[in-house]
């Protein structure tokens, strides 16, 4: 039986899309979060589902603190919008599913034995095709470290060195130290430039 671990969404959709999963008698939800906390859930999950439905949440922060604290667990993000640039972006980072939110608990099922098998899944299928072809062309995030893609995307968003600092649990100067590997990486001089590229790229938490 596999274990999943749901994240993100409005509670009665969490709660509806329990209830359906469960009547599968090979999958089980173990928990269920509205979003990534810095406390690993109790049990480990063999698969985590991520909705990313709620305009105003925090999709890829959240989606990258989980893929921190989870490297290994395939992990799929479901109600995403059919936007190429959204869609690539999570691809991009790494998440092995993506499916729109006009999909059912079918498709969800049907993504979750595809994933666990270490093939990707992404649902509409001309979607996929565009969206492995943008993927073939580097954007300048795409040379952060996985740690520095975490306090680019939280810095981006508005959020301040202490506040970075208390969702990572590491200290501030460690966060100025990132900040300045990433100015220096992407070759920007402020926090202005790197919200304005981020703008551009569709990654600021009002367009997840």
């Amino acid at each position: 039986m596999k274990k999943i671990l749901l994240i993100g969404g409005f509670r009665f959709v969490r709660t509806s899309l329990r209830k359906l999963i469960n009547t599968n008698k090979n999958l089980h939800v173990i928990e269920e979060h509205a979003g990534m906390s810095r406390t690993k859930s109790r049990k480990s999950p063999d698969i985590i589902i991520m909705d990313i439905s709620i305009p105003s949440s925090d999709g890829i922060e959240t989606f990258l603190d989980t893929k921190q604290a989870y490297p290994k667990t395939p992990l799929l993000i479901v109600n995403g919008s059919e936007e190429l640039d959204y869609a690539s972006n999570y691809l991009r980072l790494g998440c092995n599913g993506y499916i729109s939110k006009k999909y059912g608990v079918e498709e969800i099922v049907e993504a979750i034995d595809v994933i666990s098998n270490g093939i990707q899944y992404v649902k509409p299928e001309n979607l996929q095709k565009k969206a492995l072809n943008a993927l073939s062309n580097r954007k300048i995030h795409d040379s952060l470290s996985k740690r520095e893609l975490q306090v680019f995307f939280k810095l981006v968003n508005g959020k301040s060195i202490l506040s970075v600092a208390n969702d990572l649990n590491i200290s501030t100067s460690t966060v100025s130290v990132f900040r300045s590997k990433i100015l220096k990486k992407m070759h920007f001089k402020n926090n202005a430039d790197l919200i304005l590229y981020a703008k551009d790229q569709h990654c600021l938490t009002s367009l997840n």
